[in-house]
């Protein structure tokens, strides 16, 4: 039933049962409207407000959609005596910054009711953000929080009710997470639902979902930097959740070779009752043998699409998996565009096969700074029962590779026939079986040749960079020029017409030139003497061009539809940067397509011409290329005269 309850007229209102609702999304609102008493839902999404009133809102509201404004800050309690308030939206609002004028203590302190706080956004900068950890737990009915996800985050205090968490980074949204520690999760006991998808995340600690019991759904897609490798810290302590639903699609990079799904990797789901699986967009090709049929027979939905899979003996093991009903193995080799693969700046963990030793024998030159600290890792964690084997590969043993080589060196014990590697014939001389002396020469070898020729490449880069800075400044207004006919001939060139013209006929006569201070002398005089009195046809902006279309087009348009440019030139013009941007684009029209600068004509009103001339019509004085408008009515006659001698002239008899 539609009611009245807004002092916003256009808002719908109606009851719904026990709710009486106010709709008043999509109407361009900058403040919030006041309302019935007896509003307790409110929708005010993708509106322009700015600032909350809670005195504009009712004391009884339950719902509050503020989805998709203008927001900015939170300050001088907002959400004051709004105490049965239960569902709060405030995402999409990106200005709202996550610092402590707008997350101060005490803010959500008379919200006693909210069961879900949804605040996700996707701001320009997230310079000196800092998570509202604290903030958060004055909410102390909280069951579903939506949020976004930062590196310095952390709950500080239980939130007991907490049981829906989502700080992805999807589209909409800001998350990064590098490193989630093992007790990132701690103090949120009765958490279900987790979703940390799109969080530029690398590495997880083990058993860091240990005291999750009720842990049945997560998300850890899209954070490509991860790799297999760390799955068996993030499945750690799955046999103690309740885990239903894991989603790992995305996981590692787009490009490089196929990998493969090991014991290692999901040993750790053998013990557990999960139900949905899903794997997709990993750049799989096989699975270890008996990988498949030792997942539980609880599952009944395996997702791999958009894989690499090849056939193989895990094929049979899938008959095994009595309860499963859906497998998704669509879209596998799936093409990525030229520009994808070749931008891809993704580097993945390494995955390690965690069995006693390493990949001997490949083409292995050395190793990234990410996977030193990937495999770093791994070392301390499993001291001594690690071991390393690297050997038939030939190394680079240059300048390049040298903090790999000191890191070879650190953990020399564990590299198994380490005596036996070599370096690339044209290397520097560098010997593994005297690796510390090798490396303390090569170190001092590097020094002193950084000291010589990084200088100088800086120096040159230094060079390069001014000597083009200083030709682009030079040159501006030609590229400027330049660019504008390119894609002005790109627009045009399946006009053929256009390239068979025999004779050039212009629109205009001339093009005029002038700022806003010179407007009733151009509307006006120049526009009765010439067109009116002498037939001339003028192109005049405040009578062609038509509001909303781009400045520099109509400039260039207009320029090369007319025969001449003429410039009325005050002081207030030399000021003007879209009339220097005029003056510029003239002078190349005239010297580009016309063959002469004689395309312009400078008409200098008497503040100028009595003091100094400027600088920046030098050339154009020179040439002959202007007028002085006179001070004396008697003579005007004959300045007009002269002006449309210069107009009519033909630029090639000058």
């Amino acid at each position: 039933m539609q009611v009245n309850c807004s002092s916003e007229e256009r808002c719908f209102c109606r009851q719904e049962g026990l709710f009486y609702k106010a709709s008043c999304s999509d109407l361009s609102l900058q403040q919030i409207p006041f309302f019935s008493k007896n509003v307790n839902w409110i929708d005010l999404s993708k509106n322009k407000i700015y600032s909350i009133d809670s005195k504009r809102i009712p004391q009884n509201i339950v719902v509050l959609n503020l989805t998709a404004n203008c927001i900015e800050n939170l300050q001088g309690h907002p959400f004051d005596n709004l105490t049965k308030l239960k569902i709060l939206k405030l995402d999409y609002n990106n200005n709202i910054s996550y610092t402590e004028l707008n997350f101060y203590e005490g803010i959500f302190k008379t919200l006693e009711s909210l069961l879900e706080l949804n605040m996700k956004n996707a701001p320009f900068s997230t310079d000196h953000w800092k998570f509202p950890g604290k903030v958060i737990t004055e909410l102390v009915s909280l069951k579903v929080l939506k949020i976004n996800g930062l590196s310095n985050m952390t709950f500080c205090q239980k939130l007991e009710k907490l049981q829906y968490l989502d700080i992805s980074g999807r589209a909409g949204s800001f998350c990064s997470i590098r490193y989630v520690s093992k007790s990132f999760f701690d103090n949120l006991p009765a958490l279900r639902h987790l979703d940390i998808s799109n969080c530029n995340i690398r590495y997880i600690e083990k058993g860091v979902f240990s005291k999750l019991p009720n842990l049945s759904f997560l998300n850890i897609s899209n954070n490509r930097e991860m790799g297999f490798t760390v799955l068996p810290n993030v499945t750690n302590s799955f046999n103690v959740t309740n885990i239903k639903t894991f989603i790992f699609d995305s996981i590692t990079c787009t490009t490089g070779v196929g990998t493969m799904l090991r014991h290692c990797h999901l040993q750790n789901l053998y013990n557990t009752s999960i139900v949905e699986f899903s794997g997709s967009f990993n750049r799989l090709e096989q699975f270890q043998e008996g990988v498949l049929r030792s997942l539980p027979k609880s599952i009944k939905t395996m997702k791999l699409k958009m894989n690499r899979l090849t056939p193989g003996k895990y094929l049979f093991e899938l008959s095994q998996l009595t309860g499963l009903e859906v497998v998704d193995v669509s879209r596998q080799y799936e093409g990525l565009t030229y520009p994808t693969v070749w931008a891809d700046p993704c580097e993945e963990n390494p995955d390690i096969v965690l069995e006693n030793e390493y990949l001997a024998n490949n083409r292995m030159s050395s190793l990234s700074q990410a996977a030193m600290e990937s495999i770093q890792k791994l070392l301390d964690e499993r001291q001594d029962t690690l071991t390393i084997d690297l050997s038939g590969n030939v190394f680079t043993c240059s300048c390049q590779s040298l903090k790999f080589l000191k890191w070879i060196a650190l953990n020399k014990h564990t590299f198994k026939n380490l005596e036996n590697y070599k370096c690339s014939e044209n290397d520097f001389a560098f010997q593994f079986s005297k690796l510390d002396d090798s490396v303390k020469k090569l170190t001092r070898y590097c020094r002193s040749y950084l000291s010589i020729y990084l200088p100088t490449a800086i120096a040159l880069t230094l060079i390069i960079c001014i000597s083009v800075g200083v030709g682009v400044y030079k040159y501006k207004w030609t590229l400027r020029y330049i660019i504008y006919k390119t894609k002005k001939r790109f627009q045009n060139r399946g006009n053929f017409n256009s390239n068979f013209q025999s004779t050039v006929h212009y629109e205009y006569d001339a093009y005029i030139s002038y700022c806003g201070s010179d407007r009733t002398f151009v509307l006006s005089e120049m526009h009765q003497q010439l067109e009116n009195c002498r037939g001339l046809k003028l192109l005049i902006r405040d009578k062609v061009f038509l509001p909303g279309e781009s400045k520099s087009t109509c400039i260039m348009e207009g320029l090369q539809e007319s025969c001449k440019a003429v410039c009325v030139v005050s002081k207030r013009y030399l000021t003007s940067k879209w009339r220097d941007y005029e003056l510029n684009m003239a002078k190349v029209e005239g010297i580009k397509d016309r063959g002469s600068i004689r395309f312009v004509i400078l008409i200098l009103m008497p503040d100028v011409y009595k003091g100094s001339y400027p600088s920046k019509v030098a050339d154009l004085l020179k040439q002959d290329c202007y007028l002085e408008y006179p001070e004396n009515e008697r003579d005007y006659e004959e300045f007009w005269e002269k002006l449309i001698q210069k107009i009519s002239q033909d630029i090639s008899d000058l």
